[in-house]
């Protein structure tokens, strides 16, 4: 009142003044000439109207103004809770973000002075984790849901506020939040959507149950902005609690790991180690750290490795692995197979290696322990075949020089009975020649067979007589024909290489007959640059040379190639036949010498 008295005087004043001035003349000149007293009271009427005029026109200023001081009294009080939030929440740790996030609330509830102030984390169109403050437990913190409030939840998913001074103000599609508002009762309710530059995040919710409130658009704008504030606060602390677990979680990986783990810089300087790398090289996680890989290196295995981690330095390489003897802290050695990553920062820190250590001498000796037994099974797989033949070449020498000549004898001793028997008695001359023919047909196979066991062809004549003799024995046992192409077999061919591939061929040629069902059969020797080739093929049935075999006929093959530098290979395809390549290098100096 003395703020409308005060502006009440000073508006008056100057039109008391005029106005006296006026009526001085005026009855100055009524008094002269005798005006009538009517016109006092006219002057005095239109004086009170101005005056009540003017007193409207104050008090509506006043209200004006008072709702003018009520709005940047709230302004303030928002301004100063998005202050102090502002100042809480840029700094402080993802432990504390949720109940900086009440207390700025709670602020919202004092200054707006309404019932509840909620914000809720956004997801997938619905509404979770809430946070509040609030003077009336009369409603549930968790009112907000997207199925019961439909329109309210995709106008907030177009970014656009929903402010409610009073029920009436919801459209007419939105019957669904006024009937859910009202049963909630529910005066007065604004929803802002928060997203801090990142999309829909949050809603800040307010609530009032007494009665109905005014937020005008600046207040709801100032709003917004506390709310991104909260929004921006939770992303951090999603990002340091990833980064958190993403610690854990390395950490955990780094101490728990089974392989050593070391972390250097590009001097091969040793900035962390886990306990595996400790345990592998003898040492105290106290002692390695600040080691220089070097010290661990066999003097050996140390060059290679080195050479390769100076590529790495210089970006040659991003990574290179290697298998290498380590020095341990007790002068021991070990073998390790080492991964070595170098990870260059985008923003110009330096470099770090990241080394990773498997202790594979258990590996590592099994493996020499097996190829010793290779070597030694495979020293005695030669010797065993070299016996073979040596036991072959004695069997058929006894076949051939005592069951052959016996044979023989007893053939004649018999012929010689034949002629001593009356010619009356013939039915022992029947019986004598059946048995002439049996033994002559006895002699025969143990012939063959003494060839078969050891070919004195391929001892006196070579590789390509050999071949001849055993092409056309089989085409006559088996009726099938063979085709020999052996013009490029060299006559002086070492004594091992034509044994090699004379057995390969009579191996070759028994599998053909036996399994393939082949109308003729091909064996033909090539001689290349630097080897001596035989091909042995058919065009029969074929079969799957993936299948697992469970033949030695195969092993025995490969075994004698390897005897003398040869490889084997097999090529079948099933229906369209098989060849057998046997390949045996021999130097082509001796070759062009030995060649016809």
């Amino acid at each position: 009142m003395d703020y409308l008295h005060d502006l009440h005087g000073a508006m008056w004043a100057p039109l008391f003044a005029v106005s006296l001035s006026a009526t001085g003349r005026t009855f100055l000149t009524g008094s002269a000439a005798a005006r009538p007293s009517h016109l006092y009271i006219t002057g005095a009427i239109f004086f009170l109207a101005i005056e009540t005029a003017l007193i409207a026109v104050l008090i509506a200023a006043r209200k004006r103004a008072t709702r003018t001081r009520t709005l940047l009294d709230r302004r303030f009080a928002i301004e100063a809770a998005i202050s102090r939030s502002s100042a809480r929440l840029s700094a402080c740790p993802a432990a504390r973000v949720d109940s900086e996030i009440e207390e700025g609330l709670r602020a919202i509830v004092e200054s707006e002075e309404i019932d509840m102030a909620l914000w809720f984390v956004f997801d997938a169109a619905s509404a979770a984790h809430v946070y509040s403050a609030h003077i009336d437990m009369g409603l549930p913190s968790t009112f907000y849901t997207g199925p019961e409030l439909p329109w309210v939840t995709q106008t907030l998913l177009q970014d656009e506020p929903v402010v409610l001074g009073s029920l009436d103000q919801l459209p007419s599609e939105a019957q669904t939040e006024r009937g859910y508002l009202a049963s909630k009762s529910i005066k007065a309710a604004a929803f802002i959507p928060c997203g801090s530059g990142m999309g829909l995040q949050g809603v800040l919710t307010l609530v009032r149950l007494s009665d109905e409130v005014s937020w005008p658009n600046v207040l709801v704008e100032r709003l917004s902005v506390l709310g991104n504030i909260f929004a921006g606060a939770l992303m951090r602390k999603r990002a340091q609690q990833a980064e958190v677990e993403s610690e854990q979680r390395f950490r955990y990986l780094f101490e728990e790991a089974p392989i050593g783990i070391a972390i250097e810089n590009v001097d091969g300087k040793i900035l962390f180690a886990n306990p595996a790398l400790c345990s592998i090289l003898g040492y105290e996680t106290t002692e390695i750290v600040g080691m220089n890989c070097c010290q661990f290196s066999d003097a050996d295995s140390e060059g290679n490795d080195w050479d390769q981690f100076q590529e790495l330095r210089a970006g040659l390489s991003d990574t290179y692995r290697t298998e290498k003897r380590y020095r341990r802290k007790d002068g021991s050695r070990i073998w390790g197979r080492v991964n070595v990553t170098m990870l260059r920062s985008s923003d110009g820190r330096e470099p770090v290696v990241v080394a990773t250590v498997e202790d594979i001498s258990a590996a590592k000796k099994a493996t020499a322990e097996l190829n010793e037994l290779n070597t030694e099974l495979r020293q005695l797989t030669t010797r065993l075949i070299q016996s073979q033949e040596v036991e072959r070449q004695r069997i058929a020498r006894e076949l051939h020089d005592d069951i052959s000549q016996r044979l023989a004898l007893l053939m004649m001793d018999i012929d010689a009975w034949q002629g001593e028997i009356p010619f009356q008695r013939a039915s022992d001359h029947s019986t004598l020649r059946r048995v002439m023919a049996q033994l002559d047909e006895l002699s025969t196979d143990v012939h063959n067979l003494s060839h078969r066991l050891h070919s004195t062809k391929l001892q006196h004549l070579g590789l390509q007589a050999a071949l001849q003799e055993l092409c056309q024995q089989f085409s006559s046992r088996h009726s099938i024909p063979i085709e020999l192409n052996a013009g490029s077999v060299p006559r002086d061919l070492p004594e091992m290489v034509s044994l090699c591939f004379y057995r390969i061929a009579q191996e070759a040629l028994k599998n053909a007959v036996k399994h393939s069902s082949s109308p003729r059969i091909d064996v033909r020797i090539v001689s290349g640059e630097q080897t001596l080739c035989m091909h042995v093929r058919d065009f029969g049935t074929g079969f799957d040379v993936g299948a697992p075999s469970s033949g030695l006929g195969l092993m025995t093959m490969q075994e004698r190639l390897r005897m003398v530098g040869g490889t084997l290979r097999i090529d079948s395809v099933p229906e369209s036949g098989t060849e057998v390549v046997a390949e045996v290098p021999i130097e082509r100096s001796s070759m062009a010498a030995k060649v016809a």
